[in-house]
């Protein structure tokens, strides 16, 4: 470890010292450029300063005044002859014509005197780009003439070679193949020390005459106009809006300290190379068994807990391995034992990270849901939980990681493998890792589904026995209600038959619509009657067809919303059942099918609505073309409690009551459906086909007048109207009191039949029975029972044991007269 410690050490010191020479290298020629660009521009400034005097000097002499004396060419001569590598010099007048020259020449070189004017607004002489000529390239350096008023006269022009603008640096400084000359400020490339290009004159679009530019002072690295790469030191020029540059090749700044700084690495990986050898012989007697240690430590870290580390080596070696082997046992007997315990715990255990993945789940939790416990593991919880749950499941995870709850625990939904939804009660809290983080979640799920069941039952049982109360209290002013409106409009209609009264047409019209309303209501009451489990065990020959219209017009609006409704009622034989649950059961069938259809095309959604004869047998049928049913639905559909709606929408009651309802009248519920396609049940009842009734007024008229019956009923109100409907019988006998009516019977007084109240304050129906019996078991085994509602569990336990006849209130007037017929004929 030393040897490499130095090895490394070597390594360091080597990259450090090369990158220190190559960083002085780079800085040294940098400055060096610097140096000779500050002399470029003190040489160029004074080139250019010598040029403007010698022409403003030339511009104020007595031979400016007349611009073209008779020793015009002398003069000029005298003066290209003054200026080194000056050519020639003419002059112009305001319109730029030539008025005196040193030496013939086909070529001037000039500028308008409005755009010198101009240009020497800021300057004070102005040189043009270097031109090309026959015999060289040229400059051209041109001022104004004026007046002593100071009003131009024309324009003084000197023509001098590229040499005058030499800035004449020491150039055996600087290295083969360098660059250096002036730019103008408007780009063109004014001089340079070698131009193979031809770009003097131009203006070159290389990369370096861009950052010249742009830099105008200062260092850079760019291409030059001969693909060569260089580093620049660029400059202004003062008082001029020229810009000298000096560039060198990159190569010959950094290839010197590159050439050390490869001797200097090939003899520093020499070294390192004999260290690591002498490193790697030092360390091979303890590497092979350090190497097993790895391997070991590798597959117990990968979860391999049968792997074995060898005991030999160096001592050091040798006590590792030992506590290895040592740990990897206590590791090995700590998973067993929560193998055995997550395995057998009765209730579900899954383990998931924080993003809600299954990394482990128990049987009892596979189970649960229907699923194996590898196919959970390729889940998320996310994909068996309720879609309702996700966003308050996802809540709770984040407020566990963030740390403001440590545990969870609380109802979930899952999702069960055939579809159905699963409460459950759900424990949740993190696993952290060594350094406190949380790493996963684990979940305890116990299934409270059973629970939940005996809960709503133990909620509906309470409120039964409310709606069985409240049914009792209203069916009791129904009854006078319903009885004393079909009296009425049947006294009405006898008297007009009998020509007592006229124009009763529109009050029988208004007795039998309040019929109709206090019929609705005691429909409502029915279902009162039916969810507190009352049942009326009374049937009467009953209209299908009539039935389902009833029900169509209660349900209108929710299909008319949903679906388009197709119906075809065949007039069909009666049946035996009670008309108000009927209708019960074809409103819960109705609202099913609306919502098994998704809202929306409403007018694509078809919902139909049947009633036929079908073998002896009315059948009544609704479809849709809803979601449909799978099987497992189908086997459940009757089942208390069972439902595939959301949570609030169903309580799983509705079918398995209008099973029980149809039944008890003797028929079936068959069911249809295909998952995706629709649903159809189908209500068959056995028909009355050829059992003709006779009316119950006729059947009641034709009793013999001697008959005496006994109404029996703490409210006078409901006894006055049943002796009301039964007054052109035999004679009728109200008694509020029972326990006045039962001391008259037992006294002796004559009765043929008695209408008894269940319900009654001081002595209930059933304790009259039972006096009675003592005396006359005929007379208790005649009397008919009339209930408003049995809402305590003793009347309940009384009607479902009773042979007697008994009907629920309100009672129509009809089924009364039919029901006290029998009795009194003995059938």
């Amino acid at each position: 470890m030393l040897v490499l410690a130095a090895a490394a050490a070597l390594a360091a010191a080597v990259t450090y010292n090369v990158t220190q020479d190559f960083q002085h290298s780079v800085h040294e020629a940098k400055q060096q450029l610097r140096t000779l660009a500050a002399a470029m521009v003190t040489n160029t400034a004074i080139r250019a300063r010598t040029l403007d005097r010698a022409l403003d000097v030339l511009a104020k002499t007595a031979f400016a005044e007349s611009l073209a004396p008779s020793d015009c060419a002398t003069v000029l001569q005298s003066l290209v002859s003054s200026r080194p590598g000056a050519l020639r010099a003419f002059t112009t007048d305001t319109e730029g014509r030539v008025l005196c020259e040193s030496s013939p020449d086909t070529t001037h070189l000039q500028l308008g005197l409005s755009t010198l004017q101009r240009k020497l607004a800021s300057k004070p002489f102005v040189l043009t780009a270097p031109v090309a000529t026959d015999d060289d390239r040229v400059v051209l350096a041109s001022t104004l003439i004026s007046t002593p008023a100071g009003q131009a006269r024309g324009a003084l022009h000197l023509v001098a070679s590229l040499s005058a603008l030499d800035p004449n640096i020491p150039s055996q400084f600087l290295p083969e193949n360098s660059r250096y000359g002036t730019l103008a400020g408007d780009g063109t490339l004014l001089w340079r020390n070698l131009d193979p290009e031809g770009a003097v004159g131009r203006k070159p679009a290389t990369e370096a005459a861009r950052r010249i530019l742009e830099v105008r002072e200062g260092d850079f690295e760019a291409v030059s106009i001969d693909g060569v790469t260089r580093f620049f030191s660029v400059a202004p020029v003062p008082s001029l809006d020229w810009i000298v540059y000096v560039g060198v090749p990159a190569t010959s700044v950094t290839s010197q300290p590159l050439r050390r700084a490869i001797t200097v690495t090939v003899a520093a990986v020499i070294v390192i190379s004999l260290l690591v050898v002498i490193a790697v012989l030092q360390a091979q007697r303890i590497v092979k068994p350090i190497t097993a240690l790895e391997q070991v430590a590798t597959k117990v870290g990968s979860g391999d807990l049968s792997a074995r580390a060898e005991v030999t080596g160096p001592r050091e070696v040798v006590a590792v391995a030992r506590a290895l082997n040592d740990m990897v046992a206590a590791r090995r007997r700590s998973d067993e034992l929560v193998n055995q315990a997550f395995g057998a715990s009765p209730i579900g255990v899954a383990l998931g990270t924080l993003d809600g993945q299954y990394l482990r789940v128990n049987a009892a939790f596979a189970n649960m849901l229907g699923r194996t416990e590898a196919e959970l593991c390729s889940m998320n919880v996310r994909d068996v939980t309720h879609p309702d749950d996700v966003q308050q499941n996802l809540e709770v995870l984040r407020e566990l990681i963030d740390g403001t709850r440590n545990v969870y625990q609380g109802e979930k939904r899952y999702l069960h493998r055939d579809g159905h939804v699963l409460w459950a009660q759900l424990n949740l809290s993190l696993v952290h890792d060594a350094a406190g983080n949380p790493s996963s979640v684990v979940a305890q799920i116990q299934d409270i589904g059973e629970r939940k069941r005996v809960e709503a039952a133990s909620r509906l049982a309470v409120v039964g026995t409310l709606a069985a109360g409240a049914a009792h209290e209203i069916n009791n002013p129904l009854t006078y209600v319903l009885s004393n409106l079909s009296w009425a409009a049947e006294e009405l209609k006898q008297l007009s038959r009998e020509k007592l009264l006229v124009g009763t047409e529109e009050v029988i019209e208004a007795l039998n619509e309040a019929h109709e309303g206090a019929t609705r209501v005691a429909t409502i009451v029915s279902g009162l009657k039916s969810f507190a489990r009352q049942t009326n065990t009374l049937r009467a020959p009953t209209d299908v067809a009539a039935a389902m219209r009833k029900a169509l017009q209660l349900t209108q609006t929710q299909l008319d919303n949903r679906a388009k409704v197709d119906v075809q009622l065949d007039a069909t034989p009666a049946v035996m059942a009670n008309a108000g649950e009927l209708e019960q059961v074809f409103v819960n069938l109705l609202v099913n099918a609306v919502q098994a259809i998704p809202e929306g095309r409403s007018s694509s959604n078809r919902i139909g609505v049947t009633v036929r004869l079908l073998q002896g047998s009315v059948v009544a049928e609704v479809s849709d073309t809803g979601t449909g049913m799978n099987e497992r639905t189908r086997e459940h559909l009757f089942e208390p409690f069972f439902t595939t709606k959301p949570v609030g929408t169903g309580t799983g009651l509705g079918l398995p009551i209008c099973h029980g309802i149809v039944t008890s009248f003797g028929g079936r519920i068959e069911v249809e459906s295909e998952l995706g396609k629709g649903s159809t049940l189908r209500v068959v009842l056995p028909s009355l086909e050829g059992k003709a009734k006779t009316p119950a007024k006729a059947l009641w008229s034709a009793l013999p007048k001697d008959k005496r019956v006994m109404v029996v009923d703490d409210d006078p109100l409901v006894a006055r109207a049943m002796a009301r409907a039964l007054g052109e019988g035999p004679e009728v006998v109200i008694v509020t009191d029972p326990n006045l009516a039962l001391e008259r019977l037992v006294g002796g007084e004559r009765v043929d039949l008695s209408l008894c109240d269940v319900m009654m304050p001081g002595l209930s129906g059933e304790a009259f029975q039972a006096a009675l019996a003592k005396v006359s078991p005929a007379l208790a085994a005649s009397i008919i029972f009339i209930t408003g509602g049995a809402f305590t569990q003793g009347a309940t336990d009384f009607l479902a044991k009773t042979k007697n006849r008994w009907v629920q209130k309100p009672v129509e007037t009809n089924v009364l007269r039919e029901l006290v017929h029998d009795a009194l004929k003995g059938g």
